[in-house]
């Protein structure tokens, strides 16, 4: 089976122009007391065949950041954060000479911008792959990618803005920055090399090592639980067949891996911190 990636590299530019992460943790004190977001991890984020891995990474880093401030928000649609991100670098066209949303991946300034402007859509109102009644068909998977969400998605959105995100700082120490982004309750976004992760069976063992290049794919950090152990990392490939944490007892921990920090800390170019909003409240 084909599994989907759709990781595009920022550009240098923009990444030297974000802030970093002791700019979002300057806010706050620590939440917890061991960089180990497992125990809030809640529900299920597939991005299937669509290549919309950043939007699943979003999904879950919303997830998370609401669960470990005691918070159970409605799930996010990482189908609508993956369009509207698309529809953000196409910025600057008129609408008739936009190009179409194609399923070619997406660069994580265009979605974390898209959303912080726009705001989350609901999955419940934009349905992604990991919903019911998701099609099978690879034409109509391909229509249903190529659509954006309406004005009445776009206006419920409208009470989720105000999320925000930085680069982690990892100048004083790569496990010192994530597990201190960590213990804040900010989850962290990674882009990586997936053929790191295909070539091995991470379900039943720890990646030793990943490519420092080739970046295509975006997972997300769950952390440690402690300094000795490898990090635990959430990601998007969850099918039965698959060796990537799936036939794993511990349904806690379905769908992801095990790390060790050197592996991630060389096969990470960089790292997004992720401050995510509060649930939204329906009338």
């Amino acid at each position: 089976m084909t599994r989907a990636t759709g990781f595009l590299h920022d550009s240098d530019e923009r990444l030297g122009a974000y802030p970093r992460h002791h700019e979002l943790l300057a806010a706050g004190d620590a939440l917890l007391s061991e960089p180990y977001h497992v125990p809030f991890r809640a529900g299920r984020v597939y991005q299937g065949t669509v290549s919309q891995c950043v939007g699943s990474s979003l999904k879950r880093c919303v997830q998370l950041w609401q669960a470990v401030r005691g918070e159970r928000g409605a799930p996010i649609s990482d189908l609508a954060a993956y369009a509207i991100g698309r529809a953000q670098a196409n910025r600057g066209y008129t609408p008739e000479l936009a190009p179409p949303l194609l399923d070619v991946g997406s660069r994580p300034a265009d979605v974390l911008t898209g959303a912080r402007a726009v705001g989350l859509v609901l999955e419940a109102d934009w349905p992604g792959a990991a919903s019911d009644g998701w099609p099978s068909d690879p034409s109509d998977v391909d229509a249903r990618v190529a659509e954006q969400p309406g004005p009445d998605q776009l206006a419920s959105a409208y009470d989720a803005r105000g999320l925000e995100f930085a680069i982690v700082d990892t100048g004083n120490g790569w496990e010192e920055a994530v597990d201190d982004c960590l213990r804040s309750g900010f989850s962290i976004m990674a882009p990586i090399n997936s053929t790191g992760i295909a070539k091995q069976d991470p379900g039943f063992s720890v990646v030793q090592s990943l490519p420092s290049t080739g970046h295509d794919h975006m997972i997300t950090i769950l952390g440690r639980e402690r300094s000795s152990d490898p990090y635990v990392v959430d990601n998007w490939w969850d099918d039965p067949s698959g060796p990537f944490g799936a036939q794993t007892s511990d349904a806690t921990l379905q769908g992801t891996w095990r790390a060790t920090a050197a592996a991630l800390r060389s096969g990470c170019a960089y790292l997004y911190a992720v401050r995510g909003v509060p649930p939204m409240v329906r009338p």
